[in-house]
């Protein structure tokens, strides 16, 4: 009885050789096996040009941040403690340099 066990795995091991050997076969895949397509990451957004408008409103909030409105919107008022999507430029208030802005990533912030 052990012979025959014996010959037996001797065939599977010779036989999934042969078909790790093959081209694009293995032992645990059909040659015919359709490959799985992985998810690819979404593209990165372009970036906007950050546009060039006068200043319709300037409100200074807590901690001597400024908000500069250049464009009123047209919709509902959003009441305080609300949320908004918009696109943004932050510059320091001493000397104007940029620290962040939405516009270069392309995508606006909520």
């Amino acid at each position: 009885m052990r012979l025959p066990l014996a010959l037996l795995t001797v065939a599977g091991l010779v036989a999934a050789t042969a078909i790790a050997g093959q081209p694009g076969g293995s032992a645990s895949q059909p040659a015919n096996a359709t490959p799985i397509a992985l998810p690819q990451p979404a593209p990165t957004p372009a970036p906007i040009p950050v546009p060039d408008l006068p200043i319709v409103k300037k409100t200074e909030l807590a901690d001597g941040i400024i908000a500069e409105d250049m464009k009123i919107g047209e919709g509902f008022e959003v009441p305080e403690g609300g949320a908004v999507v918009c696109h943004y430029h932050g510059t320091l208030k001493e000397g104007g340099k940029k620290f962040d802005s939405s516009y270069e990533r392309g995508e606006p912030i909520a």
